[in-house]
């Protein structure tokens, strides 16, 4: 019965199952579903794989092979990690690396680069294979570093068999090869950022060569370069630069000159430029310098202690907006020049360009609130036939100061010139000061400037003038010498007045063979007794004799020179009877 019972349900059972059964329809379609479904699955773990398994080892790989085959088979690239996907380009612990040992080198060039990270946000896939041009929109670089050495030193290169073996190292190219070199793409870059970068060169050079032991080390913070930036957005900003030059000498191309620096620093925050020393003088002694220029003609000679300019805008400098600082600061300035007149006067026609038209064909605009000179010496020596050494005029603690320096000709104009105010020691004892108003955009050649000498005695003027002038002063002690003078269009007029005694000359023979024998005594006589005025005091009721200036400039005449005519044609109105 219990059989019965069991054999009699089995069939209902049966019955309400096949009840329950899905239509053939819907079971074809789930199949199908569950089938691209399976299929997108595996399309897609199988493009992770690829893309994490194969395609990062090979754009890793073929960015080495690129480098190897441009560094002419010197250098590889290694990568610790890379990775991209659609949104972002990622690679590590990036670095150059020499294919041969340094030892078994002798090559000129040497590189060191290494990136602690880069990271490539946003790349245009569709624009790659559309296109052919590969935009990216951002880009940043984390603590990158390179060093570049050049040695010209090295006599040997690297054979051409061994560069030989390194190419043939390089693999065949696949079809991805084939595929990336007919895309070629154009790059377009939005905007970049790197932080903390670390630049170094070095070049250790010949000595006939430009450069010598030069070392230039550049860290950068926070750089950002924005190519779609708006009229009111800054194109590129830097949080930092600050550059360090180690001492290095330059020759200058085409001349008998070399500059000699000291450390140089930068720094684009804090707005500053700092050089330790400086020099600018002939790389050969004066003897063959004058006699490689065949005419006559000055040797100069500059060097300063120390160099310091602040508020300097480096960025206007980059983009073209011009010089722009407040001050720039020089300790310890000496200038000497030479002139040599045993050499003949060149037969070409020199005219020396004045300060105002220097000024006026600056291609860049200037703009320097001052120039400050601490401590300095300026000597000019002549070096005349027959003498066995030059003779020498030179100022010492000179202390100056330029304001103004500007060719915006809103702020440069005849009311408001630059102005040179300067003290300094004529032959190491009579003080002399001087205050200069130069216009520098005049269309004329126009200034203004007055000073005086304190006590003097010029009997220190003695090997000079015995040298240039041909006259000695056996006494004389000068109390005060004052000037005044306005040159308007290349005419000079003005006064100079003096208070001194007991002045004597002595006259020497043209002839610098000779020693001053009857004639140059018959003549110095003369001159004390009948020509110069041996005292100038001042008398109550009666003006301070003065001595009057009208010169006119010749195109010939350089600035300092014209200078100088000027003062002598005042002091000779005073001293003349």
């Amino acid at each position: 019965m219990n059989g019965k019972t069991n054999s009699d349900e089995i069939p209902n059972g049966g019955a309400q199952a096949r009840s329950k059964k899905k239509p053939r329809w819907l079971r074809w379609t789930l199949r199908i579903l569950l089938s691209v479904a399976t299929l997108l699955v595996l399309a897609s773990a199988g493009v992770y794989w690829f893309i994490t398994t194969y395609l990062d080892n090979f754009i890793s790989t073929r960015l080495a092979n690129l480098v190897v085959a441009a560094s002419d088979s010197l250098y590889t690239l290694k990568i610790q990690k890379f990775t991209f996907n659609a949104d972002t380009i990622q690679a590590s612990g990036l670095k150059l690396v020499p294919i041969f040992e340094p030892s078994s080198t002798d090559d000129k060039q040497r590189y060191d680069i290494s990136i602690q990270s880069l990271q490539i946000l946003k790349p245009r896939w569709n624009e790659l294979f559309n296109e052919r041009k590969f935009h990216i929109e951002f880009i940043e670089l984390d603590e990158p570093y390179l060093m570049y050495r050049r040695d010209t030193l090295v006599a040997k290169s690297k054979s051409e068999q061994e560069k030989q073996l390194a190419r043939n190292a390089l693999p065949e190219p696949t079809l991805l090869d084939r595929l990336f070199n007919f895309i070629s793409p154009r790059l377009q870059l939005d905007s970049f950022r790197v932080r903390n970068a670390a630049l170094n060169y070095e070049n250790v050079d010949e000595k006939e060569q430009r450069f010598d032991n030069l070392v230039v080390s550049v860290f950068a913070e926070g750089i950002e370069l924005n190519l779609k930036a708006s009229k009111n957005q800054e194109t590129f900003s830097a949080k930092d630069i600050r550059i360090h030059i180690t001492p290095y000498r330059w020759k200058i191309p085409n001349t008998l000159y070399g500059v000699k620096c000291g450390d140089i620093r930068i720094s684009t925050k804090d707005s500053l430029l700092t050089i330790d020393s400086l020099s600018l003088a002939p790389i050969v002694t004066d003897t063959e310098l004058f006699r490689e220029q065949k005419y006559r003609t000055d040797r100069f000679k500059l060097r300063l202690d120390r160099l310091r300019g602040t508020a300097i805008d480096y960025k206007g400098w980059v983009f073209g907006k011009g010089i722009i600082a407040k001050t720039l600061e020089m300790s310890g300035l000496v200038i000497d020049v030479l002139t040599d007149k045993r050499y003949p006067i060149s037969r070409q026609k020199f005219i020396p360009t004045m300060p105002h038209e220097a000024f006026r064909a600056l291609p860049i605009r200037v703009a320097v609130d001052s120039i400050i000179v601490h401590n300095g010496n300026i000597r000019y020596s002549v070096q005349n036939p027959h003498e066995k050494s030059p003779r020498s005029l030179f100022f010492s603690k000179v202390d100056a100061a330029i304001t103004n320096l500007n060719n915006d000709s809103l702020k440069m104009t005849d009311e408001t010139p630059a102005v040179l105010k300067a003290s300094a020691y004529l032959m190491g004892t009579g003080k002399v000061s001087l205050v200069l108003d130069l216009p520098l955009l005049s269309e004329t050649f126009s200034m203004r400037y007055h000073g005086e000498l304190g006590r003097f005695d010029v009997k220190q003027l003695n090997s000079f003038a015995a040298s240039e002038a041909r006259v000695m002063f056996p006494s004389g002690k000068v109390e005060r010498v004052s000037f005044s003078v306005e040159v308007e269009d290349g005419f000079a007029t003005g006064s100079v007045q003096a208070i001194y005694k007991d002045l004597s000359l002595k006259v020497l023979p043209q002839n610098r063979k000779y020693q001053a024998g009857l004639l140059e005594g018959v003549i110095s006589f003369v001159a004390n007794t009948f020509v110069v005025h041996r005292e100038c005091k001042i008398e109550k009721g009666k003006p301070l004799r003065s001595g009057k200036i009208a010169v006119r400039k010749k195109k010939e005449k350089a600035f300092f020179e014209f200078f100088w005519e000027t003062l002598w044609q005042g002091i000779q109105g005073v001293i003349k009877r």
